[in-house]
């Protein structure tokens, strides 16, 4: 008889950060032996991804919050498939999780990857239906698992979860995954980037007029200080064709249009990132965006927003800089400072890299994510 699986739901049509998570933590938990499937749209990039990892993947695409053929969907996969822990991950995913529990007697586990309730410009939103999501948190799930202290305080703080009822684990990193076989050389000929140029990196998914959150604006005003100082362009990617037009406005306003590439969502990410000599993460609120650690393991050092997980990972001087949130002015000296200093860059990329090879493995995520596991299980 089949060993009862552990089922994640992850209803994402795109891949970023929280797919790369839902990826790596299902990878690593079936390295370990633990019976993992998911369940995910199966027009999801994540949909294949893990198939291609020998994950049983079954289809299930949550339209909307009252969808009520997906609980009844995501019922008869439990029921079938004989599953013995659910786990979310995302609002959505949380609310026809917590009932298909309840209807089906399974226990549910939930992943909080950012801060909870917040709007594009990192302002609190109280509602009823924030009301109404806090109680499910409250009520329906065993555990909380939370990707940093941040997101750990948050969801104790604003949604009343119970302490004992929250666990912070680290944001486990693939490091098979952030290897490039292609040259440095080949990728700057590939976008067209000159030998002495140097290379800042903004990675995000950015869709539509959505992007107050990771701040990129105050980037794009940072630029024309930086472009003083040495030959420079700024490479984004993750946004759409949307946004991408938003923000070719703002730079042509600013007098950088030159200084910036706009390369959209690419399957080449891991290797442009190889070519980037700093990462900068001027996010207003983030859980603990992955892409830090990515380009730190790298022996990339990031220029980061001093707010909720940043900070977690990045040490101030010695890995990387904080910045003031919205200051265009510190990011322009920040950034400066290191492209004119590739001793300090290299000193800050090493340390970097130590940091993530030593802490944020996803081995330690696995092995903590399934002794939960273990114990809900267990306690049944």
């Amino acid at each position: 008889m089949t060993k009862p699986a552990v089922l994640h739901v992850c209803n994402s049509r795109v891949f970023g950060g929280g797919e790369e998570h839902v990826r790596t933590i299902l990878k690593y938990l079936k390295k370990i032996d633990m019976p993992v499937e998911a369940a995910v749209p199966q027009d999801s990039p994540l949909f294949h991804i893990l198939e291609r990892e020998g994950i049983v993947v079954h289809h299930l695409h949550i339209r909307h919050k009252r969808d009520f053929s997906a609980l009844k969907r995501l019922c008869a996969i439990v029921r079938e498939r004989n599953i013995a822990l659910i786990h979310t991950h995302n609002r959505q995913e949380d609310l026809i999780g917590a009932l298909a529990s309840v209807i089906t007697r399974t226990p549910a586990v939930t992943t909080i990857h950012d801060r909870i309730n917040m709007d594009q410009h990192g302002q609190k939103v109280r509602s009823l239906g924030s009301a109404v999501y806090h109680f499910i948190l409250r009520r329906f799930f065993k555990k909380l698992i939370c990707v940093s202290h941040a997101t750990y305080d948050d969801i104790i703080q604003y949604a009343r979860v119970n302490p004992q009822k929250c666990v912070h684990i680290i944001n486990g990193l693939d490091l098979d995954r952030i290897q490039s076989n292609a040259p440095a050389k080949e990728i700057r000929e590939r976008l067209g980037i000159g030998k002495s140029t140097a290379v800042i990196g903004f990675v995000a998914r950015i869709r539509g007029s959505s992007f107050g959150k990771k701040g990129i604006m105050h980037l794009l005003e940072a630029m024309p200080r930086i472009i003083e100082s040495r030959d420079v362009l700024l490479i984004t990617a993750g946004e759409d064709a949307e946004a991408t037009e938003i923000l070719k406005k703002k730079c042509a306003e600013l007098g950088i249009l030159n200084h910036v590439k706009f390369t959209g969502y690419r399957k080449d990410i891991i290797d442009i990132m190889h070519i980037f000599d700093i990462l900068v993460c001027p996010s207003l609120f983030e859980g603990l965006p992955r892409v830090i650690l990515e380009t730190m393991a790298m022996g990339i050092p990031v220029v980061g927003s001093n707010v909720d997980g940043i900070p977690e990972v990045i040490q101030d001087g010695v890995s990387g800089y904080l910045v003031t949130p919205r200051s265009s002015e510190e990011l322009a000296l920040r950034i400066s400072e290191l492209l004119l200093d590739d001793s300090k860059r290299k000193q800050f990329g090493c340390k970097a890299q130590q940091t993530i090879n030593s802490v944020y493995r996803a081995e330690l995520s696995a092995e903590k994510t399934a002794e939960i596991y273990k114990h809900i299980c267990n306690s049944l």
